[in-house]
């Protein structure tokens, strides 16, 4: 990907400014870790938004969550912030990276950065999340197999994550069905 832009380091103010004027759903956050963005001589392009995870996961401190990402509309630029931001974390010494998101929403910026599919986030009340994740390329992986306790089937580690993910996008696309209105 060839930006002709810089990026840099933002100001919790710089990135809550960028998110009230142009995030369609969510509100600025009142606090961060780290902002990054996208700037050309005209101004900001896209920024990301990253801080300690905002779920059960809080007391994990090698987890961190990117809990905004916000473009102007500029092409593959949503990608591009995810994997500065989720590499940032990375030489920040994180293990794992998540992300939220809301069943009608593409998601295709994470599939083109290579999130995987963790799970969802029910909080009652509320539309589902979806839960995603990304693992630090640097750790070693752990070989193995992942054994169905029901039916004693032993599955690959990489099949078995690979298998999860269609079987999550499956009902991603059943809950973007689902949810198209509320969009």
């Amino acid at each position: 990907m060839n930006f002709n832009h810089s990026f840099v380091p933002l100001k919790l103010a710089e990135a809550q400014a960028f998110v009230a004027e142009h995030h369609r759903h969510s509100k600025p956050l009142k606090r961060h870790r780290f902002s990054i963005g996208v700037k050309t001589e005209l101004g900001i392009k896209g920024i990301a938004t990253v801080d300690n995870c905002s779920s059960s996961w809080a007391n994990r401190h090698d987890h961190m969550e990117i809990r905004r990402v916000c473009t102007d509309g500029t092409k593959n630029l949503a990608s591009f912030l995810l994997g500065k931001a989720s590499m940032a974390c990375f030489c920040m010494g994180a293990r794992v990276v998540f992300t939220y998101t809301k069943p009608y929403e593409a998601c295709s910026s994470l599939l083109a950065d290579n999130w995987d599919i963790d799970g969802v986030s029910h909080r009652k009340g509320h539309m589902p999340l979806i839960r995603w994740m990304k693992e630090s390329p640097w750790d070693r992986k752990i070989e193995g197999e992942v054994v169905n306790m029901v039916t004693g089937k032993r599955t690959p580690r990489d099949q078995h994550r690979k298998n999860k993910t269609l079987r999550m996008l499956k009902t991603l696309r059943a809950w973007q069905e689902k949810y198209k209105d509320a969009a």
